[in-house]
């Protein structure tokens, strides 16, 4: 079995407050903040596509302090950094070698709405136009 690599970018967007937005990126890892010359912000994720987990700090009730993986969404946590009217879009992409190609864009507001498509939506239109439409795999 192959592994799957993706590489994943937002576009530019305004934030409330740019340092707040900052060190909430510095908690992800493998993310890196641009900036545009209309002092607006995109993410690069650079090196495994979007993670769905990161590591942090936990103190367990005897005190000891131990690091552990939790889960977040990436999107849910950017929205409340958004300016009003800005909308962040995530757009990825990935392979497992050639057998599998997917993407997706995710867009959201600071109000925390979504709008969503995927690169496999194109099945569903591909059959509104011929009856013979076979999936993409090995």
């Amino acid at each position: 079995m192959a592994n799957y690599y993706e590489a994943a970018r937002t576009n530019y967007f305004r934030v409330k407050d740019e340092e707040a937005f900052v060190s909430f990126i510095l908690t992800i890892g493998g993310a890196e903040v641009h900036d545009d010359s209309e002092g607006r912000h995109c993410v690069l994720f650079t090196e495994e596509g979007v993670p769905s987990s990161r590591l942090v700090e936990l103190t367990l009730p005897d005190g000891t302090v131990t690091e552990d993986f939790e889960d977040f969404d990436f999107m849910d946590e950017l929205a409340p950094f958004l300016a009003d009217g800005s909308v962040a879009i995530l757009t990825a992409s990935g392979a497992e070698k050639l057998c599998y190609i997917g993407g997706y864009s995710v867009a959201i507001n600071n109000k925390g709405e979504r709008k969503s498509v995927n690169i496999d939506d194109i099945y569903a239109l591909a059959k509104t136009i011929g009856n013979e439409v076979t999936q993409a795999h090995c």
